[in-house]
């Protein structure tokens, strides 16, 4: 039981982490965004709007459009930009505007989706140290971290898909081409897919305790 209360803390602390970044991450690109619209405030430009997002870059010609100076050997090194953070300013539309705001909506969504994760897991821990291992609410738990696990992964696509579009609206690059980029890591899908199994598991042992208990 010590093994299985400090690999579960273990997660446990790995999730907390995530929760605190994903937190700090949504909080520093809304102060940002705070200041940035303030400044435009004070210059005058009350019609303009900051956006601060990510997108991913292909290169249209060449996988390495652009060259660094070598600072060591004093040569060049030719690189290609993948994943990077911009800062444009532009007029808003309606377009935008939606985008933006399910942006925000999305966002929350997954630090709920997080946060609600964390809290069924030690009420999970909680439950199998009192025993209740083969009981129906420990299967409900398990089917609800994979659902949620699941649902993280979906909410990954999305945001990428939304950063996808508000690149697509703000840029338009010289040299680079904006693609969808990269697929969300599947480790979540798969611990999420691995956990509603896991369930299933649970639910055939308790049947059939509950038919040897009969049996006797």
């Amino acid at each position: 039981m010590k093994k299985f209360n400090f690999l579960c803390t273990l997660l446990l602390g790995i999730m907390f982490v995530s929760v605190v970044y994903e937190l700090y991450s949504a909080g520093y690109s809304f102060g940002r965004g705070w200041y940035l619209a303030d400044e435009l405030i004070k210059k005058d430009t009350p019609t303009m709007e900051m956006a601060i997002n990510r997108c991913e870059l292909e290169g249209k010609k060449t996988f390495f459009p652009d060259t660094l100076a070598n600072v060591k050997t004093g040569g060049k090194v030719y690189t290609g930009r993948s994943t990077v953070m911009y800062e444009t300013l532009y007029k808003p539309t309606f377009t935008h505007s939606v985008w933006d705001i399910l942006k925000i909506i999305v966002e929350l969504v997954y630090i709920y989706v997080l946060i609600r994760l964390c809290y069924i897991f030690i009420k999970l821990i909680r439950q199998v140290n009192r025993g209740e291992i083969f009981d129906i609410s420990t299967e409900r738990k398990f089917q609800r971290l994979g659902w949620l696990m699941i649902v993280g992964y979906a909410l990954e696509w999305l945001l990428l898909f939304i950063d996808y579009s508000l690149a697509n609206i703000e840029l338009m690059l010289k040299d680079y081409d904006i693609v969808l980029g990269e697929h969300p890591s599947v480790l979540l899908l798969v611990s999420g897919v691995g956990l509603l199994i896991i369930e299933q598991i649970f639910v055939m042992a308790r049947k059939m305790r509950e038919e040897q208990e009969l049996t006797i």
